[in-house]
């Protein structure tokens, strides 16, 4: 219980200060924009942010969905870019144009977001990824090669998909077992 109150009080201050460090991560584009590390992390943020929702949107048209640890992947590379962006954000403070006093104020302020930021993200990646990116097995069932995902989150319930490839599977599944149907669902 006291873990999930810690963890949602993280996923709130995190979700807080994150206007804060978009604002900080946009001042110091704008006013830095030639610190090569701020535009890589935010380029490999802004990439993985693109391959997961308009790669996704893209793969559900065509009856696809991302496979498991492609999911980790993307969220991996989400975090780790914008963990990226942020800390070069506050690297970048000093150079903006802004007095003595306020770039102090506002490094304070823009470490105790960061952490913030930091810790909400990853609660909220070890949700996500607890709920969208659950164990699969590739597996050969009734002569056609399959993904078996487990998509119980307490409960057992096993569902096969055709196989596409290491990246993808397709998203409509061919037989459902769970042990509250007795069985298969086909």
């Amino acid at each position: 219980m006291t873990g999930t109150i810690l963890s949602l009080a993280a996923l709130a201050l995190g979700t807080a200060a994150a206007p804060i460090m978009a604002w900080l991560w946009a001042a110091g584009l704008i006013q830095c924009g030639r610190r090569r590390a701020l535009r890589a992390w935010t380029a490999l943020f802004l990439t993985a942010l693109a391959l997961l929702i308009l790669g996704s949107g893209a793969l559900a048209a065509l009856d696809l969905a991302w496979r498991s640890r492609t999911l980790r992947a993307l969220y991996g590379l989400l975090f780790l870019g914008g963990a990226g962006a942020m800390l070069s954000a506050v690297r970048a403070l000093p150079e903006l144009p802004w007095p003595e006093e306020d770039r102090r104020r506002w490094r304070g302020i823009a470490c105790a977001a960061f952490c913030a930021v930091l810790l909400g993200a990853l609660v909220l990646g070890r949700w996500l990824t607890a709920v969208t990116a659950g164990p699969e097995l590739v597996t050969v069932r009734d002569g056609q090669q399959v993904v078996a995902a487990d998509e119980g989150w307490m409960d057992y319930c096993m569902a096969y998909y055709p196989y596409r490839g290491p990246l993808v599977r397709v998203n409509t599944a061919l037989e459902v077992v769970s042990e509250y149907t007795g069985g298969a669902e086909r």
